[in-house]
């Protein structure tokens, strides 16, 4: 972020306060599942300052702040994520998310778009031959 004026100085700064309390410990984030994918969207999708590369790269660093939480879920979930994204850059976010969380749980995953079917290495549903 480049700094337009005076406000934007003081929020950057700011954040980047947040963050080294996050870092060290100092202070604990409890983050919302739904921030994740807003910073996807934002930073890769939107504004394209990052790839998602780079967010998995620096969401991994993050993601192991002692200060940092997820509200109600499992961290190792978004680290799986974030490995799927890397692999995977094509993909959207929330389909890394989906694969990993359905790897976690073990669970078949019912999908039709293809391009989550081929970063999915678990058990996927199948439709039975009465259904059709």
């Amino acid at each position: 972020m480049i700094p337009k004026d005076e406000r934007d100085v003081i929020r950057l700064e700011t954040i980047w306060n947040l963050i080294h309390q996050v870092e060290t410990g100092d202070i604990e984030a409890i983050v919302p599942e739904v921030a994740l994918h807003e910073c996807f969207y934002v930073l890769v999708m939107r504004l394209k300052i990052i790839s998602a590369e780079q967010f998995c790269i620096a969401f991994s660093s993050i993601l192991d702040f002692p200060g940092w939480r997820m509200l109600n879920q499992d961290q190792t979930v978004y680290f799986r994520a974030l490995d799927i994204l890397e692999l995977h850059p094509r993909i959207e976010f929330s389909d890394a998310v989906i694969a990993a969380r359905a790897e976690a749980y073990g669970a078949e995953l019912a999908t039709f778009d293809k391009r989550l079917l081929s970063v999915y290495d678990g058990p996927v549903w199948q439709p039975s031959a009465a259904a059709e």
